[in-house]
């Protein structure tokens, strides 16, 4: 399109016209608002077709330097208006085009944010992949001059434009803001979760924080705090505000406190009130050589000190054996010492993966197992709302590892080898407080007629049948990921998630018809003719038994179930359990909203429709 032209007195009115509206960016352990983002507002009535009509038609008429700082001093000059604003970060659009200007030099951010009395950390220019860099050292240079004036940086729509991981390796961000097409229903896409949950691993192995923006479903938002995603944005948390007034501190209640139960286990609560090494950190752009030297004397047991910014966020540490170069040198130290503070300190400190002290045991030992071998810091920072307080060692998770395995080995059915009862109760646990995007089975395996079996053939024979179903069920439900577990005796439990109940229901009735088929070995021709055996009771009456078989309950839980607390499904497992002994078929199926429904269900072979209570 053409472009109009424009003095400076004509941008001065146009920015006078317009305005940011705000949105929030929430952490997703707690709710809190971490941050917002600018969002330009008013342009049409500015007289531009879009956003990027604005920087577009400033950057053809030579202008967008200066038109970027105008915005950038009113963006910043909003922000530092909210009330909460010193708990804040401002996370501004840069456009990667105004390092190619002639006029455009440093410094000129740096009086702005003095004068709103901010901290350069209360800042974060987002580094955008609309546009692709001239060249590598371009942006090596506008990284460093960014970092070493303090600003944080993030990667703007990750996994959308030209630069991908290269600009991901070359820009070292604190942040990285997954785009909105990878967000997009990843609920329903299971490549998209693949995809994200491997940018995560990636970005948490690397120190640096991950935001998924444009969430707008119930199921996007759970499926991201699932997979690991630090900060959550988007319509369904708030829309972009011009009202400032309308900023709040904190939207906890836009995730009910049952759901969000999964991100705030206990279990790692004592582990690190324990071991965790409260350290005292330096700041990374205050702390002179000579404090740096004084904390590794004060901590001789600790070979590294961690490194945070003005307003406690971790940066990285610096590993006591990346100064022996200097240390061991002639007048090295000295160096050092008479060197200065801020850009001196940086080039030694080293990103390290941090996670927030609500993180479950499982995330820190995947962080602990991805460090960087060659730096062999082997530490994990951990946080509270995004602050440092305090670091995890190797040594330390090492023996949580060691501890955590002996735990599960303690509670393994020494008969079946499968999960026993204190593992099979955290399982549900930890599944019913996490929000499902499709199917949750849970089922609960019952023998019939166990005890007359156990008489009749004795105790050696009754464990044999035991294995033979414990072996049943892997081979049939373990190819599916289902969860399989021994509660005791002849009770088994196993679980999984399905896109079609049907299918599921199907595998358990495999099941049972493969059992009942097997278990016909232990009896003779007989008893398989007659389909029972027969014992004398006590009152030397003859009774008849039939084979054994098992029964199954089993309960469904769908994204449309209400909130599920342990004490309502137990006692729901328990009433449906004894119905299963007198269904046609030895099954019951309940969802939850619903009814329990004993139902003629067809055999596998021919199910095609199956009738759920609902």
């Amino acid at each position: 399109m053409t472009y109009r032209i424009m003095d400076m007195d004509e941008w001065y009115g146009c920015v006078d016209r317009l305005d940011y509206a705000f949105q929030p960016i929430i952490c997703s352990h707690t709710g809190r608002c971490f941050a917002v983002e600018a969002l330009l507002r008013n342009w049409k009535s500015a007289g531009f077709e879009s956003i990027f009509d604005v920087f577009d038609t400033a950057f053809d008429q030579e202008t967008l330097f200066d038109v970027d700082i105008f915005l950038r001093e009113k963006a910043i000059k909003k922000f530092a208006q909210i009330d909460s604003h010193t708990k804040l970060k401002l996370f501004y659009n840069i456009d990667n085009r105004i390092m190619e200007k002639e006029d455009y030099f440093s410094g000129k951010t740096g009086k702005i944010i003095n004068s709103n009395f901010l901290t350069a950390d209360a800042l974060c220019f987002e580094l955008s992949e609309r546009f692709r860099w001239n060249e590598t050292t371009q942006l090596e240079k506008v990284i460093k001059s960014y970092k070493d004036q303090g600003y944080p940086i993030a990667i703007d729509d990750y996994g959308s434009g030209f630069s991908g991981l290269q600009l991901l390796y070359s820009a070292e961000p604190m942040y990285i803001k997954i785009d909105r097409f990878f967000i997009k229903e990843i609920d329903k896409n299971a490549r998209k979760k693949l995809f994200v949950t491997n940018i995560i691993k990636l970005a948490h192995t690397l120190g640096i924080k991950v935001i998924a923006e444009g969430i707008e479903t119930t199921g996007e938002y759970f499926n991201c705090i699932e997979i690991g995603c630090d900060y959550l944005q988007g319509y369904f948390i708030a829309y972009p505000k011009i009202d400032i007034s309308v900023i709040r501190a904190d939207y906890s209640d836009v995730c009910p406190k049952e759901r969000r139960a999964c991100n705030q286990e206990t279990e790692i609560s004592e582990f690190i009130s324990n071991n965790l090494l409260r350290i005292k950190p330096v700041n990374n752009r205050s702390t002179s050589f000579t404090e740096l030297f004084r904390c590794f004397k004060e901590n001789k047991t600790h070979n590294a000190v961690p490194v945070t910014n003005d307003v406690g966020e971790p940066v990285g540490i610096i590993p006591e054996h990346s100064l022996k170069e200097y240390v061991y040198a002639p007048f090295g130290k000295e160096i050092l010492e008479k060197g200065g503070r801020n850009h001196y300190i940086a080039p030694f400190i080293i990103p390290v993966p941090s996670t927030d002290i609500t993180s479950s045991m499982e995330h820190i030992l995947e962080l602990f197992y991805n460090l960087n071998e060659k730096d062999n810091t082997g530490y994990i920072f951990i946080t509270d709302m995004g602050c440092y307080i305090g670091m995890l060692s190797a040594t330390t998770l090492l023996n949580a590892i060691h501890e955590r395995e002996l735990k599960v080995a303690r509670d393994i059915n020494p008969l079946t080898g499968l999960f026993g009862n204190v593992i099979i109760r955290q399982f549900v646990f930890d599944t019913l407080t996490k929000k499902t995007c499709c199917n949750r089975l849970f089922v609960y395996f019952d023998f019939d007629y166990f005890k007359p079996f156990n008489d009749y053939f004795g105790f050696r024979i009754g464990d044999r049948a035991i294995q033979l179903f414990a072996d049943t069920l892997k081979s049939i439900l373990s190819c599916d990921d289902f969860f399989i577990g021994h509660v005791g005796g002849d009770d088994f439990f196993c679980s999984a998630d399905v896109q079609d109940v049907i299918f599921g229901v199907k595998r358990v009735t495999e099941v049972q018809k493969l059992f009942s088929e097997n278990v016909k070995m232990f009896y003779d021709n007989e008893h398989c003719e007659k389909g029972a055996i027969e014992l004398t009771g006590r009152d030397g009456e003859v009774r008849y038994y039939p084979l054994l078989s098992v029964s199954a309950a089993v309960i469904v839980i769908n994204e449309s179930s209400s909130f599920v607390d342990e004490d309502t499904f137990y006692s729901k497992l328990a009433d449906l359990k004894k119905k299963a002994k007198i269904a046609a078929n030895g099954i019951v199926v309940y969802t939850f909203n619903g009814n329990y429904e004993t139902g003629n269900y067809p055999e596998p072979d021919s199910m095609t429709k199956l009738s759920i209570g609902c």
